[in-house]
């Protein structure tokens, strides 16, 4: 499992200092010492073999991700998000 993490600095503001708030499923989340931001690192390598692997399941936590995204593009499909 290693090798497919990938430690990354802050998304918003770029800088690499973090506190560890609390490890969940294996995951660290941190807390950005800069901005603030909450954010898990080390993540997955953003290859399409690490996500697919994660969100392509039909069964476990990627299945709800997926059912709602295919819910958002097939005719028919709810609508999750308010438009003015």
């Amino acid at each position: 499992m290693q090798e497919t993490l990938e430690y990354i600095n802050c998304d918003l503001c770029g800088e690499n200092e973090t506190t560890l708030l609390f490890i969940k499923d294996d995951y660290n989340h941190v807390k950005c010492n800069s901005c603030g931001l909450i954010y898990v690192n080390p993540r997955l390598k953003n290859s399409r073999e690490n996500l697919d692997s994660f969100y392509g399941s039909d069964e476990g936590d990627g299945s709800l991700i997926k059912n709602f995204f295919i819910a958002l593009i097939l005719p028919g499909g709810k609508r999750y998000f308010l438009q003015n």
